[in-house]
């Protein structure tokens, strides 16, 4: 499991590997913090995630807020059959992007 978080150009792009649950909470967070306020848009790409809960979708709403909440623009990408289906069923669609 890990978090690689980069800067590029103007999109801040978070990588999740593994399961986001409460176990990545600490590393999620920290990499969160380091966006630079520059930051017009925020991905989140979810192709090596293999299952999210209930926590790693509180997180992701979290993040949205420190992001700027209803004005920020947040793409979750390349999640797989089921990730994609966990978001769905929570409706996320209504607050990010997913593709």
């Amino acid at each position: 499991m890990s978090i690689v978080a980069a800067q590029q150009g103007h999109t801040f792009v978070i990588q999740i590997a593994g399961e986001l649950t409460y176990r990545l909470y600490g590393d999620f967070m920290r990499a969160v913090q380091t966006m630079h306020k520059d930051a017009s848009s925020l991905v989140v790409d979810l192709v090596q995630t293999s299952h999210i809960d209930s926590a790693g979708m509180g997180m992701l709403l979290m993040m949205r807020e420190m992001a700027g909440g209803d004005t920020a623009r947040i793409s979750l990408i390349n999640a797989s059959m089921k990730v994609r289906n966990a978001l769905l069923m929570a409706q996320f669609q209504d607050l990010f992007r997913i593709t």
